[in-house]
């Protein structure tokens, strides 16, 4: 309760008794504080032995600090350990008491709670109380307290025995019947203390002081001396923690700066108009006080000019009513406020973006009397931050474009920082925290571990470069991954930077190019380069497991006849049907692969006779002789025959293992088709010489060996000849002549047979036209083979043979066989009526017995 300046010491000191208070408050008939009398003040009254009867104006302490009750309890605490002050009254807005706050208030309030366990009391107390014996006066006692601006004093007694005399022990004796300025402390009622240790936790002694309503406790060692003592400003201190003390630092630093400053107002009108930023200080209404030189700048006047008068006198009412509320704001807050404006210069030389803090100024009192305010100039700021965001925006754009995400790792953090796109690759909420853990959650379960264990060697310094994939949803994405890590001189991870790239179209590309590389695209079974990888393999497997495994290739009997009569799109659906039937009845383990044209091959693993190649031909024969019924309700019926090779027994190398195959499925289709044949030494050499001798037939048609010999026709009956036909040699400068037999069914197999045949045609009509130009009239004979009525344009070949020789069409006669007849019957038929339309005679033969007859 607040008293009267003429209240008398007695009366205030038996009101701080009666209510155990360590102040009161004196105030004036307007119940504004103007002084404050604390039981500090009391060592004053007994140092000087002056009576208690004494009013309070005399003795009170007119330094008293006032806060608004509006005050955060944080905020007046600052202010109190700032000013040094025990005590705050507490007024209220018409600045009349409220209250008083001290350093116990303030303690109850914030609480102990987060005092650290670990922190002792050592760590915090002040120094050691002053000691005094019992025998010392308590007039000389509180002149030695005061001196030293204690608080408490311990006093020794004769007998060993130690007691803690307060302030408030002094200020309630002073009321006392028995007060005497020459009374002896040992006279006097102190408190027993009970002395803590150095060593307790801190958390511990303030629960203490709590509880006991204790302003301080004495502070001992292991030896029991007393070391220091522990304070209610200790305890927040501590509880404010070295935070607190660096404010508090700051803030002492800052004012001693501005006491400095206030004492020389020039050096602060240089600091301010040095500065390149505006600053404006405004009256609680709006009225200017002062500003710097960048200011008069901006309204293009002097600051002699500008006090005095508010911004209605400079700029429009409309801006100028919003800088008022901007002002009116910080006022009502009481708090700093930070705004973005675009400003102009009244004079129009700069126009640009600042930021504005406006912060309520206050005076010694605390009393709000204006707005100060800083504008700084951003828009080179600004400018560059839209440069780096639209730098950013590009870069995540390209990223976007190019699906490759990018990220870094900061280990004391064991954060990654993605960028957008990296979010995007996983299907992940941009922004979302992502440590390792959570980045494997996201590989595919069979990648984990592989990633995993690329991570921990990258660790370890090997590159980090992995491809896997990763589960988004319910779809699977293929992700490249590449990184560089930085270590320290010790090996330690510092940090680390990578990409991620999705390459999941790149996969997919890659398994449909080696699709395209190893599978038939006709009727998806694998190809000749697919068959020579896994070939190689099996030989290997085989010969290190000391096993066999046999090589069968197919070939479909008569094929080609299905192609030129049923036409191509048959023969594919053909191919297709016998590719099923394959499929369908080889082993698991197998391997079933088309060639090209009307050729399959099948390995056969773990076989372990010679005889089960055999036996699988067999039936694989039965089954692709079984009847086709086709899309377009055609029955069509078709052979096979097959070559078996063993290996390792007849080679360890696949190319030279399909070729023996090749060389044994000659023999079988020699045979007579529809039929296998196993692959012996014999076969090689004779495949060695039909090679040789394929290749002295190309050569010979280029070095012109092939010679025409006429067999003369003779008319029976007058014993005339009336023609010749034309017979064909070979005369090979190394073996010489070799029998038609040898190399016409080469050359019909090969194809050579057209370009022979055109040179048999040009060559007897130009011999025809020397006889019929020596007058011999003769008919010429030339037989054509079935692989030129199909595949050559025989009418037009012949026009050309008979316009460059001049040779009579009427004298020319061409034997045809019966087989090259009986197969495309309109288009022969067609190509026959054209012949004979142009003179040409037409006999049939057989072709192959008249070739047979060369001999």
């Amino acid at each position: 309760m607040p008293l009267k300046c003429d209240n008398s010491i007695a009366e205030a000191l038996q009101i701080m008794t009666r209510h155990a208070l360590s102040s009161v408050v004196v105030v004036d008939n307007e119940y504004h504080p103007v002084g404050i009398f604390t039981e500090h003040d009391a060592l004053d009254v007994v140092a000087q032995h002056l009576s208690t009867s004494l009013a309070l104006q005399e003795v009170m302490s007119e330094n008293l600090f006032c806060v608004h009750e509006s005050m955060h309890l944080y905020n007046a605490y600052i202010l109190l350990e700032n000013r040094g002050y025990r005590h705050l009254v507490v007024v209220d807005e018409s600045d009349r008491f409220v209250g008083v706050l001290n350093e116990g208030d303030f303690l109850r309030q914030i609480g102990s709670e987060y005092i650290a366990n670990s922190k002792e009391v050592r760590s915090v107390m002040s120094t050691a109380p002053i000691q005094i014996k019992s025998t010392m006066l308590i007039s000389q006692a509180a002149t030695m307290m005061r001196s030293k601006g204690a608080h408490c004093a311990v006093v020794l007694y004769d007998d060993g025995d130690k007691r803690l005399l307060q302030e408030h022990d002094i200020s309630q004796y002073c009321v006392s019947s028995a007060w005497d300025p020459a009374t002896t402390l040992g006279e006097l009622k102190q408190s027993d203390f009970e002395p803590i240790s150095q060593c307790m936790s801190l958390k511990k002694a303030a629960a203490m002081m709590e509880q006991n309503d204790a302003r301080q406790l004495v502070v001992i060692d292991e030896q029991q001396r007393i070391v220091g003592l522990l304070k209610r400003n200790n305890v927040l201190k501590a509880i404010h923690g070295e935070y607190f003390n660096f404010l508090v630092d700051i803030i002492d630093k800052k004012s001693t700066d501005l006491m400095r400053i206030y004492e020389n107002k020039k050096l602060l009108r240089d600091v301010i108009n040095t500065i390149p930023d505006l600053i404006w200080l405004k009256d609680s209404d709006g009225k200017y006080v002062t500003c710097n030189n960048r200011f008069e700048r901006f309204y293009h006047a002097k600051e002699s000019d500008i006090a005095g008068k508010d911004d209605f006198d400079f700029i429009d009412s409309q801006q100028a009513a919003h800088y008022r509320e901007q002002d009116q704001d910080v006022l009502r807050q009481q708090q700093a406020l930070h705004y973005k404006e675009h400003l102009s210069f009244a004079d129009g030389s700069y126009k640009g973006l600042f930021h504005i803090i406006k912060t309520p100024m206050r005076n010694d009192r605390g009393e709000l009397i204006g707005v100060l305010s800083i504008a700084r100039d951003i828009t080179e700021l600004h400018r560059q931050e839209d440069s780096l965001r639209r730098i950013d925006h590009d870069f995540n754009e390209a990223q976007a474009l190019a699906h490759i995400g990018s990220w870094s790792l900061d280990p004391s953090k064991a954060l990654l920082q993605w960028s957008d796109e990296c979010y995007r690759i996983f299907n992940i909420e941009i922004g979302t925290s992502i440590d390792y853990a959570r980045f494997l959650q996201c590989v595919h379960s069979e990648d984990r571990e592989y990633v995993d264990r690329a991570w921990n060697a990258a660790l370890q310094g090997a590159p980090y470069s992995v491809e896997h994939r990763i589960v988004v949803g319910d779809d699977i994405r293929w992700v490249r991954e590449r990184a560089k890590l930085q270590f320290d001189d010790q090996g330690a991870l510092q940090a680390a930077v990578g990409t991620v790239q999705d390459i999941t179209k790149h996969k997919l590309y890659e398994e449909e190019l080696e699709h395209l590389a190893n599978y038939d695209a006709l009727t998806g079974l694998a190809n000749r380069s697919f068959l020579l990888s896994h070939l190689q393999k099996s030989i290997h497997m085989a010969t290190r497991n000391h096993r066999i495994i046999a090589l069968l290739l197919f070939d479909l009997d008569h094929f080609k006849d299905v192609n030129d009569s049923l036409g191509h799109t048959v023969g594919d659906e053909l191919l297709q049907r016998v590719a099923q039937r394959f499929t369908e009845r080889i082993r698991k383990g197998d391997l079933i692969t088309r060639l090209g044209g009307d050729e399959f091959a099948i390995v056969l693993e773990h076989i372990t006779r010679r005889e089960d190649a055999a036996q699988v031909a067999q039936e694989m024969m039965a089954v692709l002789a079984e009847p086709y019924c086709l899309s377009n309700k055609l029955e069509v019926h078709i052979g096979s025959s097959v070559g078996i090779v063993i290996a390792p027994q007849h080679s360890s190398n696949a190319e030279e293992l399909l070729q023996f195959a090749d060389t044994a499925l000659y023999k079988a289709k020699s045979e007579g088709r529809s039929t296998y044949s196993y692959y012996t030494d014999e076969l090689t050499s004779t495949a060695r010489e039909r090679m040789q001798c394929e290749n002295r037939l190309r050569r010979a048609i280029g070095n012109e060996e092939f010679e025409l010999y006429y067999q003369p026709q003779v008319h029976i009956k007058s014993n005339r000849i009336i023609g010749v036909e034309a017979l064909l040699r070979w005369n090979d400068p190394e073996l010489g002549l070799i029998s038609p037999n040898r190399f016409i069914p080469l050359a019909e197999e090969t194809g050579l047979i057209s370009d022979i045949g055109k040179w048999v045609l040009f060559e007897a009509c130009k011999q025809g036209k020397q006889w019929l130009d020596q007058g011999y009239n003769l008919h010429v004979s030339v037989n054509v083979s079935a692989h030129q009525v199909h595949y050559q344009d025989l009418p037009k070949l012949l026009d050309a043979a008979l316009k460059e020789s001049g040779f009579n069409a009427e004298k020319l006669t061409l034997e045809l066989t019966e087989s090259a007849m009986m197969r495309r019957e309109e288009e022969i038929v067609t190509m026959l009526h054209a012949l004979r339309a142009k003179g040409i005679r037409l006999a049939i033969d057989d072709f192959g017995n008249g070739y047979s007859s060369y001999s």
